[in-house]
């Protein structure tokens, strides 16, 4: 009876764990991705010249991926250097080879209210021709998959073609 109760512990565990819905990026602080949530952030457009790349732990996720990919951005007509969150490394890799720093950018981004001043999240970018849909009209990130199917399928991802 014993060895009944630890492989069910066991397998309870590898649920539990398995089981994480990927509805889209979770806001800072947030318990929630952003696509459950029924008023979504405004979405702005913002201008500006491309002055740094980042791809390192971000220290503001609560999603699953901790290695991030940033942009700083000098946003046109002003001195303001923006941090704009793209999301998860792995599948910004082809979107980031083909910037280069000096590139002027539009961008789509948003912000939650738990986000640092000139804090941003990159809803689209186009740049030097390109277009980027990074998160859909409900903010879910591409690389979140279609379905829980999806998950983990990260060469998948990686062979779209996002731009």
């Amino acid at each position: 009876m014993y060895t009944y109760q630890k492989i069910w512990i066991i397998v309870i565990g590898i649920v539990i764990t398995c089981i994480n819905p990927v509805f889209a990026q979770k806001g800072i602080g947030s318990q929630t991705g952003l696509g459950q949530e029924s008023e979504k952030p405004v979405i702005i457009a913002i201008t500006g010249e491309l002055m740094g790349m980042k791809t390192g732990p971000c220290e503001n996720t609560t999603g699953d991926a901790y290695i991030g990919t940033h942009l700083f951005v000098k946003k046109t007509g002003t001195e303001n250097l923006l941090n704009i969150h793209l999301g998860a490394a792995y599948a910004m890799e082809s979107m980031i080879s083909r910037l280069s720093i000096g590139y002027m950018i539009e961008m789509q981004v948003f912000r939650t209210e738990a986000m640092e001043a000139d804090h941003y999240i990159a809803k689209q970018i186009t740049a030097n021709g390109y277009t980027m849909q990074l998160r859909d009209e409900n903010l879910r990130p591409f690389w979140a998959g279609d379905s829980f199917a999806q998950r983990g399928k990260r060469s998948d991802i990686r062979r779209r073609g996002r731009w």
